[in-house]
């Protein structure tokens, strides 16, 4: 792991986009990740995460799955070492994924004695450079970047484009809510 540092560029964004809008809009990207939570008021879990367009994802499969937690580590060696939430934000960037139950069975010793029959992963994570956030007891939309240290930032777009994207996304949440308000009779 590089000792040099990414740097996370945060703006606050005063629109009026509701997280459902935004969750449809951000699922039509590529790569989507989104992350809810059922506990408004608690610290972090009264977020809202809302990111696409990951910088890489890892996802494996079959043999390749029997040390998840090893190939992430490798995939974060990569990279420059990640700021960690800021201003009271829980993400500015970075990891976002999954780990299936069969994942761990590795890790316990413990050998699979099914064929797994599915397609799914039994991990998938990808490094997200740009995030949407959106913070429910003060009902506030933040953006979120981080801003890559050479050679990274050369391969990737600049923070300002990154974060219009994401600003173009809320835009396009608050068109899409105000085209199609919720009934008032779905609860």
């Amino acid at each position: 792991k590089s000792s040099v540092m990414a740097r996370a560029v945060v703006e606050v964004v005063n629109m009026a986009a509701p997280v459902e809008a935004a969750v449809a809009v951000f699922s039509r990207a590529r790569e989507p990740a989104i992350l809810e939570s059922s506990r408004p008021i608690n610290t972090y879990g009264r977020f809202s995460i809302l990111a696409a367009d990951p910088v890489e994802v890892i996802s494996l499969v079959g043999r390749d799955s029997h040390e998840p937690l090893g190939a992430l580590a490798a995939a974060m060696a990569r990279y420059p070492g990640l700021p960690g939430p800021t201003g009271g934000m829980p993400f500015v960037g970075g990891w976002i994924g999954f780990l299936c139950y069969e994942a761990g069975l590795p890790v316990e010793g413990i050998t699979p004695h099914a064929d797994r029959d599915m397609a799914v992963p039994s991990a998938r994570f990808g490094l997200y450079d740009a995030a949407a956030v959106y913070d429910h007891q003060k009902e506030q939309w933040y953006l979120a970047a981080i801003d890559w240290p050479a050679p990274l930032a050369m391969h990737r777009p600049p923070v300002a484009q990154r974060l219009s994207l994401l600003r173009e996304r809320l835009q396009a949440a608050s068109r899409l809510y105000l085209d199609e308000p919720p009934s008032p009779y779905t609860t």
